[in-house]
């Protein structure tokens, strides 16, 4: 076959490409490409530089971290008074919490800490359970641990006389069975938790650890009155001679949430505010997309005046104008409104983030749901909301890191968290020097930092694992 001498005789040989990688070629081909890049890059790395050398001079090098008093940290040149945050350290954390019933509120977080752990730890097994405990048993605890008990006061004969005259039939009955009670119901908790175990085919596991959970939680309140009734008569560690004579006794004295404060408080709000907003703005969300009128115009209603008003509105409101719509003698703890408060505040927000996850659910989603006969309940709870609540973590994310520092905001009504503590030492005289201030609000931040990139890292983490598209 003839060869056309229009073509090439070969083709042309071409070196192989350039291909570099490592620190060094990323160096050039993001922060050096060009001339300009490479001022640029100068240039930042010299203001960067100028201000890390600065804040580390301030924090450590020129720091003071010992002193009885603020006169340590006055004088030229002197950085981060540091002997502030040590000595006020227990109020940043408790406010003006007794210090002998401090280590109430450490258990809390202890119990805190133990049920949120595991639960957020995909490896560990048996989440029905710890989500019954983080949601129904440790508020319970957190409740009787942080607020007290008030020491039962004794009767007159004439009072215990009529008492027994009004209520004799079910007073008796429950005297004859009340010892009782708090063993059966521990004894049949475990045999439930136990069948769950070994004889799976019975009833659904999930039900009856339910179930002994449930009967583990109204054992409580029993045993706990045992409990005190033994403290109350001196019985355990020998308290009864630590008492005056005559005066009743409580290992749980009740303390009002007006000494709550720093920390704690922060925490309280935040986690309220938190874990009641998601449940109300899914309803508030699903009533909204509602087909039923009155469900759909209560909820745009409610949603709409909410998110009109700022926070620090309806604080307001559940301070000062909520007791005059109350009858006489009705009185609801300030915290407790500005809990309410908080949760619905936080609540419409939610249902808004939560609507536009619903929104993004294909419309096949909810027609394949319908043709295999699956109820309203089923097709949300199965279908829809899962890919919806997925699809809106970072919203949800958020809303939740928003709030967290929306907390200070309870000064309003009276209650001093971690920042608001922090503004009210400043005033103390004795700690007074230049530095002080900065000190305490850097503190502050460092804590608030910490807790929300805590969050946002956990929600990125937990947005990778939930990802299933198939790109």
């Amino acid at each position: 076959m003839p060869v056309d001498a229009t073509l090439p005789d070969a083709t042309p040989v071409m070196r192989p490409p350039n291909i570099q990688t490592g620190p060094i070629a990323w160096l050039r081909a993001n922060l050096f490409s060009s001339v300009g890049n490479s001022i640029l890059t100068l240039v930042s790395l010299y203001f960067i530089v100028r201000l890390i050398a600065g804040a580390l001079d301030w924090a450590i090098f020129s720091a003071v971290f010992t002193g009885e008093d603020g006169a340590v940290c006055r004088g030229e040149g002197k950085g981060a008074c540091w002997p502030f945050v040590s000595a006020k350290f227990a109020q940043f954390m408790y406010g003006r919490y007794p210090e002998e019933l401090r280590w109430r509120v450490n258990l809390t977080f202890i119990l805190a800490l133990a049920g949120i752990i595991p639960l957020m730890i995909p490896a560990i097994p048996g989440k029905g359970i710890q989500v019954f405990y983080t949601l129904i048993v440790f508020p319970i605890l957190a409740y009787w641990l942080l607020t007290g008990v008030s020491p039962q006061k004794a009767m007159t004969p004439e009072e215990l006389i009529r008492f027994q005259q009004e209520n004799a039939r079910w007073y008796l009955w429950y005297l004859a069975i009340k010892p009782y009670i708090g063993p059966v119901l521990i004894g049949m908790s475990a045999i439930l938790f136990l069948l769950s175990v070994v004889a799976r085919q019975l009833l659904i596991p999930q039900t009856m650890q339910l179930l002994g959970g449930v009967l583990f939680t109204l054992s409580l309140p029993f045993w706990a009155e045992t409990f005190f009734a033994a403290l109350d008569q001196g019985r355990i560690l020998g308290l009864a001679s630590a008492r005056p004579a005559g005066e009743p006794f409580s290992a749980f004295p009740v303390v009002k949430t007006e000494y709550w404060g720093g920390l704690l408080v922060t925490l309280v709000v935040a986690s309220v505010g938190i874990t009641c907003s998601y449940p109300v703005g899914i309803i508030l969300a699903l009533g909204r997309r509602s087909r039923m009128p009155i469900a759909r115009w209560a909820s745009v209603f409610f949603i709409e005046t909410v998110r009109a008003v700022p926070l620090i509105t309806i604080l307001f409101m559940s301070s000062v104008m909520l007791p005059y719509f109350l009858p006489p003698g009705v009185e609801f703890d300030k915290l407790l409104r500005a809990l309410v408060g908080v949760a619905l505040f936080a609540g419409a927000y939610m249902a808004e983030t939560i609507r536009g996850g619903l929104q993004a659910i294909p419309r096949g989603q909810f027609e394949a749901a319908d043709a295999l006969g699956l109820s309203y309940p089923k097709k949300m709870g199965l279908i829809v909301l899962p890919q919806a609540l997925k699809l809106v973590i970072p919203g949800i994310v958020n809303s939740f890191v928003g709030l967290f520092k929306d907390t200070s905001l309870v000064l309003i009504i009276g209650l001093f968290d971690l920042l608001n503590i922090v503004q009210s030492n400043m005033t103390d005289a004795k700690w007074f020097a230049p530095q002080t201030a900065m000190t305490g609000y850097v503190f502050a931040a460092a804590f608030f930092w910490a807790f929300c990139f805590a969050i946002s890292r956990y929600s990125q983490w937990l947005e990778k694992r939930l990802r299933t598209d198939h790109k």
